[in-house]
This record gives C-alpha cells, structure tokens and sequence, in this order.
C-alpha cells in the first residue's frame, strides 16, 4: 500500500475541529485552578507520607518521588495552561474580576 502525502493544511483543519465545549468549572478559572494546584500538593503530600511509612532503599524511594515530581511539575504547568486558556475564554464576560473570582 502506498504512502499517503502529508498535508500540513488538512491536518491543521481537521485538528481545528477536535473541539468540545468548556466544563462547567471553566466559568470561574481562578478558583478552578486553586483547586487543581491544591490536588497535586496533597496528592505528593499523600505520597510521600505514605513512603515514610514503609522500608524502602532510599535509592528506590529516590528515583520514585523523583518521577512523581516531574509528572507533577508537568501537571502544574497544564493547569497553568489550562487556567490562561479559561480566562481568555471567558474574556466577553462583563467583569474579568467576576470571571476570575467565579
């Protein structure tokens, strides 16, 4: 079977349509955003208690929570990005300060 073209421009259009519409949590970006921030921090904080209360080599211990901060520090900076994106989208609301207060 031959090797289909690549066509920059058809797949920018059919990636234009992979939209959904916003959660309802996208209304009120700020408090939105604090609650996903605050997930990730208890999220490591469970974690790292959890390992306290075990016997584990401290290399593995190591290398485990060093992996579970780089997929946090990932998560962080999506939520981030997540949160600019829902001010922006809800930017034609009348007050950005309604908008970002929720």
């Amino acid at each position: 079977m031959p090797h289909l073209p690549f066509d920059p421009a058809l797949r920018v259009k059919e990636m234009l349509q992979h939209v959904q519409a916003m959660p309802e949590d996208a209304n009120s970006p700020l408090p939105h955003y604090k609650r996903t921030s605050t997930d990730l921090w208890n999220s490591l904080q469970y974690v790292e208690k959890a390992f306290d209360q075990v016997d584990l080599y401290a290399a593995v211990m190591q290398r485990h929570l060093g992996r579970l901060n780089a997929m946090l520090l990932v998560n962080f900076i999506e939520t981030f990005e997540r949160f600019l994106k829902e001010v922006v989208a809800n930017k034609e609301r009348p007050s950005l300060r309604e908008t970002l207060l929720g």
